[in-house]
């Protein structure tokens, strides 16, 4: 698949801690506490449903439908 415009690239995410629950929102969700979240990096450009099913080598599950719009979550497959 090709893109319409190239990849930017990526922004560096530093290390550090986060807050991380919710007091006001749902049970499994409780309680609030602080996470530690190494160092990663963040792809700039959006990536869509068909960009990431031909990327994941058929390890997409059969539920995503693909297409032009915009992949918003990642889990494990």
């Amino acid at each position: 698949m090709s893109r319409s415009r190239p990849l930017t690239g990526f922004a560096p995410i530093p290390a550090g801690w986060f807050v991380m629950g919710s007091a006001a929102g749902q049970p499994d969700e409780a309680p609030v506490h602080r996470v530690w979240v190494d160092a990663f990096e963040l792809a700039v450009d959006p990536v869509t449903r068909a960009e990431a099913a031909a990327g994941a080598r058929g390890r997409m599950p059969p539920r995503v439908a693909l297409g032009a719009s915009p992949l918003f979550t990642v889990g494990r497959y």
